[in-house]
């Protein structure tokens, strides 16, 4: 009997933490899952993907040769009572077959095969847009969420504050001043935290949107330690390796190669093709064969104008491929100053400044139950306090967000360590 009671208590026990957790409805996702997700479920990339496998497709369209033509023609005489095939009947098979002899399928295969590499470049450069964008979002969603501990610290120590205002205030000690300006203080500290959870609903579903999940902000839970990323390459072994890796230019440069092919295509145009038949004709007395070649000579379009386009595309690649590397140079070098600088900041924040408004915040305090300083002096020093932690949070944020985005230039995840 007591072994039921016993069973029974943890069926309860069960039902109701499975029932707790639906209720919740939270997931958890470190950022390894979210990558994966990312991979496994973005709809662009799945678009890109697509495109790859048409590309693909098109090159085994352009490996395959044209069929021949075949004709079929029979006659027979109506004798005016039925239709009927008589002494007049006459039966003809013809065959045609188009020929080339000036490499154009060889080229055309190899055209098609640059358009299957500027597709794997595209979607390459949409993966490393895509991956970046996760990243930061996940590191801003968790930016908001300690900014939230952050302010409700500072709210619990506002309260304290204004239980003592409220005290002195009883007892003479305090003005109404100074109880109207700390519930200033803590309005204020209320309209923050809801532009900070606004904000973070947004982050929260700009990422179920990229993630392709359930737009419900309170399904998502992230639970990676906030961490400060720190890269451990060498910055010119990155910003080499920047210009062999980056689709942007890799594409540039199938494209050069594409409309090196193309130019070739152009070119060889004016070789005409000879086209082949051979035919069979059977009437009552006779049999007919015959045989044929038949080419389009190039007199009047001999395609200068299509040559001519395609060496002013070429002509432009090559000065786009010198603006994207330069702009590719530029956007690397921004990233990695901004990196350094808020790498030294933060370091800075870590043996200084953290230290320093704990201290501020704990002697003004004590100050002023002490009676040494006005209320606005504790408010002051409380706001600057709760400034330097939200700014030290927000460094980590800015120095993560410069590493994904060096990552999104080079196209690979770089090698960092967690601090």
């Amino acid at each position: 009997m007591e072994n039921n009671k016993l069973l029974q208590l943890l069926l309860i026990l069960l039902i109701l933490v499975s029932t707790g957790a639906a209720l919740s409805g939270q997931e958890k996702y470190s950022l390894a899952e979210i990558i994966d997700l990312y991979k496994q479920k973005n709809i662009a990339l799945k678009i890109y993907r697509i495109e790859i496998d048409n590309a693909v497709s098109r090159k085994k369209i352009a490996r395959v040769w044209e069929n021949p033509a075949v004709q079929y023609y029979q006659e027979g005489i109506n004798t005016g009572t039925r239709e009927k095939l008589i002494s007049g009947t006459e039966l003809q098979l013809k065959l045609e077959k188009k020929i080339s002899f000036s490499g154009k399928k060889g080229l055309q295969i190899k055209h098609a095969q640059s358009d299957v590499n500027i597709a794997s470049n595209e979607f390459q450069q949409a993966y490393w847009v895509g991956l970046s964008h996760a990243k930061i979002l996940y590191y801003e969603i968790q930016f908001l969420t300690k900014n939230l501990e952050i302010l409700k610290n500072t709210r619990q120590k506002l309260d304290e504050i204004r239980e003592i205002i409220a005290e002195n205030y009883k007892q003479g000690e305090a003005s109404a001043i100074d109880t109207a300006r700390i519930d200033i203080v803590l309005k204020d500290t209320e309209v923050e935290k809801y532009n900070v959870e606004k904000i973070l609903d947004q982050k929260k579903r700009e990422l179920l949107t990229l993630l392709d999940l359930p737009e419900d902000p309170n399904h998502i839970n992230l639970v990676e330690p906030y961490d400060q990323y720190k890269i451990q390459e060498e910055k010119k072994s990155l910003r080499d390796s920047m210009i062999e890796r980056n689709p942007l230019f890799r594409r540039l440069i199938n494209s050069y190669k594409r409309e090196e092919i193309q130019l070739s295509l152009e070119k060889r145009k004016n070789i005409p093709d000879i086209t082949a038949a051979g035919g069979y004709k059977k009437e009552d007395t006779f049999d007919t064969y015959s045989f044929s070649l038949s080419l389009n000579l190039p007199i009047f379009n001999q395609r200068k104008g299509e040559i001519e386009i395609a060496k002013n595309n070429l002509r432009m690649n090559k000065l786009q491929q010198g603006l994207v590397k330069k702009e590719l140079i530029e956007a690397f070098e921004n990233e990695y100053a901004k990196y350094s600088k808020t790498d030294k900041l933060i370091q800075l924040f870590k043996s200084q400044y953290l230290n320093q408004a704990d201290k501020l915040e704990d002697a003004t305090l004590a100050a002023y139950k002490g009676g040494e300083v006005n209320i606005l002096f504790l408010v002051d020093a409380l706001q600057s306090a709760h400034k330097t932690r939200v700014e030290f949070i927000d460094l980590i944020l800015q120095n993560n967000i410069s590493v994904f985005n060096i990552e999104k230039l080079i196209c690979t995840e770089l090698n960092v360590e967690k601090m």
